[in-house]
């Protein structure tokens, strides 16, 4: 060590630098680097290259390439180390985007259109659904159907929900009397509805009223989708006033919703059907709030228009029959002018015909 060849103590040795004694003890245990000043004050004392102290050696004919190469060999090293500190950021930030990356797309593979809303109808004259709503999450559904129809009460029996699937029937909720049914199901608990069978438990829903008399009367209900959870982010709504109905504002209503309050307001007294000819053709209207439903004959098969306007606006085609339950065509949301199912080809088409023969309806 050149300090003890020197026969300088730490204190001496401080002294020469203008350095703290504790600081020399440091440089010594290896516990604190030497800085650059320090570095020259020591080339000056010792007088020897900063090269040499870098060494840890002097300069000779065997060492003689290290001690000239030592700042190359420093920077390659420090170099190297400022290399593999980067390579493992590099790595821990992929390890963090993948992590990231694959929680976000189980959250997207579990919640992406994991809730769905319909609303429940009928194409039947003898049954108004006053409020039908069935709610489908990935764990549970909740089902609720509210009904008015022409059958007197005190003739009931029964009143039964049942499903048809390949030909078997399941009965899902029954009551001796006319009123609500409302539901809650978990899945695999599975005690109304099956869940790996959701959509043939909608195709194929039926209300059946037994009467005390031995008749019955069926009815096939009907689902429109009204909401799915398949936005990425949250859309948010206007803020109304007190003094504005939510269904008002939510949703910009077409002139067609006011010519159809018309309508129903001016045949609200009346029971049965008003019959009208357009173009040659002959259209029985059954207007009820929010609720027009249009029957005419395209000159083969009978066909019903049915107008829905409720928090949106829905328009359905359908096919009917006599003594089977209606075929739908389609559905379609108005306002978002989406195609809801089936074929929606005519659907324009077909929402300008219903409008003329509102129009005439009104001219009345």
């Amino acid at each position: 060590m050149l300090r003890e060849e020197k026969k300088w103590s730490q204190a001496e040795f401080a002294e020469k630098l203008y350095i703290d004694r504790s600081l020399v003890s440091k440089w010594e245990k290896g516990m604190v680097t030497l800085s650059s000043s320090n570095l020259i004050s020591l080339s000056k004392l010792y007088k020897i290259s900063v090269d040499e102290i870098l060494a840890g050696e002097r300069k000779n004919k065997n060492n003689e390439d290290l001690i000239d190469n030592i700042k190359l060999n420093i920077y390659d090293y420090l170099n190297s180390k400022v290399k593999r500190q980067k390579s493992r950021i590099s790595i821990l930030i992929g390890v963090i985007f993948i992590s990231v990356f694959l929680l976000l797309l189980s959250f997207f593979i579990n919640f992406y259109s994991s809730v769905k809303v319909y609303s429940i109808h009928t194409d039947e004259n003898s049954v108004v659904i006053r409020q039908g709503l069935f709610f489908v999450t990935r764990d549970r559904v909740y089902f609720y159907l509210d009904f008015d129809s022409d059958v007197n009460e005190e003739d009931v029996d029964m009143v039964n929900i049942y499903y048809e699937i390949d030909n078997e029937r399941k009965d899902v909720v029954s009551a001796s009397f006319l009123d609500y049914f409302f539901f809650v199901d978990y899945n695999g608990y599975n005690e109304y509805v099956d869940f790996e069978k959701i959509d043939d438990f909608m195709n194929n829903l039926y209300l059946e009223i037994n009467l005390k008399d031995g008749t019955q009367e069926k009815t096939k209900l009907s689902f429109s989708r009204e909401y799915i959870n398949n936005s990425i982010f949250i859309k948010k709504y206007p803020s109304i006033g007190n003094d504005k109905k939510i269904s008002e504002e939510v949703y910009e209503k077409t002139a067609l919703y006011e010519k159809a309050k018309k309508v129903y307001e001016k045949y609200k007294e009346d029971e049965g059907y008003v019959v009208i000819k357009y173009n040659k053709k002959k259209y029985k209207i059954i207007a009820m709030e929010d609720y027009i439903r249009i029957f005419f004959n395209d000159g083969q098969d009978d066909y019903e228009y049915d107008y829905m306007g409720f928090n949106s606006e829905f328009f359905y085609l359908n096919k009917t029959f006599e003594s089977e339950p209606n075929e739908q065509i389609y559905s379609y949301n108005i306002q978002d002018k989406r195609c809801i199912e089936g074929n929606c080809e005519t659907v324009l088409e077909d929402i300008n015909i219903f409008e003329k023969i509102v129009d005439e309806i009104l001219k009345k």
